[in-house]
Formats: structure tokens, sequence, C-alpha cells
């Protein structure tokens, strides 16, 4: 992720980095306000369960994949199990998603309409409430966003590495949440429209 911000003016890379510090603010605010409601009460009993239990019961009975719970039962274990503790899990994930929207939409168009998405999803109430939940919401997020900016940069310059990022990426997006699938399908139409568009315009 070095070019995330490497050749973006200055005051965008900068405003970038201000705004992802005023995201982990205001996601802290009032983050324990709330107490646990059921599903995030479901998804710390499921987490604090055996690996085992955890994988069976995300492939064969839980609607939703078990990445999402087998990494909160890791985070449990390193910090424990309040309120605050678990749902920092999904406060970084929200934070992590402000830079990797800047950096896809300055590669897609320009530092100025990175900024823009950066700053909207800052504000957003519903990204905030997203990052202030144990659920898998702000990760399939973060994911879906580090797995377009990966395409972005392998189709751009193909290598090794960045595919496989964005194969890593939307892979762990799926696991976390099923919706994500839907972002792998637009990834695949853009790659096949990006690729024959030539053709079928010669």
């Amino acid at each position: 992720m070095a070019g995330c911000f490497g050749a973006a003016p200055d005051w965008t890379r900068w405003a970038t980095l201000l705004l992802t510090v005023a995201a982990f603010a205001l996601r802290l605010y009032h983050l324990d306000y709330q107490s646990i409601w059921s599903d995030e009460h479901y998804s710390i009993m499921e987490s604090a369960a055996s690996i085992g239990d955890i994988l069976r019961v995300g492939m064969l009975e839980e609607p939703h994949p078990p990445l999402y719970n087998l990494l909160l039962h890791f985070w449990g274990l390193a910090t424990g199990n309040g309120v605050l503790a678990i749902r920092y899990f999904s406060l970084f994930a929200g934070v992590a998603s402000i830079p990797l929207i800047y950096a896809l939409g300055r590669r897609m168009s320009s530092p100025g309409t990175g900024f823009l998405a950066a700053l909207l999803m800052t504000v957003s109430p519903y990204q905030v409430a997203h990052s202030q939940d144990a659920r898998m919401y702000a990760l399939v997020t973060g994911l879906v966003l580090l797995a377009n900016l990966a395409l972005l940069y392998a189709l751009a310059a193909p290598r090794p590495r960045t595919w496989g990022l964005f194969a890593a990426a939307i892979v762990l997006a799926t696991y976390v949440h099923h919706y994500a699938a839907f972002a792998l399908v637009a990834c695949n139409l853009y790659f096949l429209v990006l690729t024959w568009w030539p053709t079928i315009r010669a």
C-alpha cells in the first residue's frame, strides 16, 4: 500500500490522514454507550466457542460465513470480551476503510475525489454505526475496498503480488459475508469490460 498516499498532492494526503484520526475519534465516542444487542451477543457467544465449533456452526447452521467469528475468537483471547474490547475490532476495520477509499477514489479519478470519498465515509452515520457494532459489516467493507484497490493496481501493472492481494482480499471478504460475492461479480465484470472493450470498439 505504499502508493496509498505517495503520489497525491500534500493537501489531500495530509487532510486524509487527519480524516483518519477524526474517524477514529468519531467511532470511539460513545463506543460503549449502547448495551450489547442480540446479534452482537450472538457473535460474542459464537466467537467464544472452540475453533471447531465456530467452523461447524458457520458452515452448517449460521447464515453468515465463519471467518468473522473466527477472527473475533482470537481477538477476544488477546483483549477480553468486554463491550469496548470486542467492539474495537470493528472500530479498527472501519477506520482502516478511510485511507482505503481515499486511495481507491484517487486511483479511479483524482486526489480530490479520493478525499471527498474519505470525508463522506468518515461522517457517514451508517459507517460509524457499523464501526461501533460487534458484527462483520465494517470488516467486509474494508476487505471489499482493498480488493477493488488491488484490482486497479493489478490491471495497471500486472504483478503476482497485486493479483495475489486482490484474490486474498476478495476471498476473505466472501468468507466474512456472503454478499461480498456481489463485489466479486462486479470486479470480474469490470475486468471483462476493460479487456474486451478495445476489441468491441474495433
